[in-house]
């Protein structure tokens, strides 16, 4: 019986017949790396859905929020503010920067139900 190390797993080779077990314990062992290069990548994916969200969200709301609804905010309550396209710029963009808190507050919410998660898993 030989044991050598090789890195993260050991391999242990038992004779002519221990060659299974040599190739076995290989086997599982990149199977680890995968899974675990698999929750990274996923864990990325998430990362650029997040980024991508972060960036066009609040650039499509204050696009919208200028030409629709501080317009009709003006209409309604007269505001002088949103009188002048640059009052009208300002509303737009404290609704864009809402928009990025609840980006942001999405994306940790998230993290910390992925924890909780990982956490129950370990306890099983």
């Amino acid at each position: 019986m030989c044991e050598r190390d090789r890195g993260r797993y050991r391999v242990v080779s038992v004779g002519v017949s221990g060659m299974t077990a040599t190739v076995a314990a290989a086997t599982s062992a990149a199977d680890g790396r995968r899974a675990l290069l698999a929750k990274e990548r996923a864990a990325l994916v998430r990362l650029g859905w997040f980024t991508t969200a972060l960036v066009f969200a609040p650039w499509v709301t204050y696009r919208w929020t200028r030409r629709t609804v501080c317009v009709r905010a003006y209409e309604v309550y007269g505001t002088a503010m949103l009188a002048t396209e640059s009052g009208r710029a300002t509303c737009a963009g404290m609704f864009a920067i809402v928009t990025v808190n609840v980006v942001l507050l999405a994306y940790v919410a998230f993290a910390l139900s992925l924890d909780r998660g990982d956490s129950e898993k370990k306890e099983d």
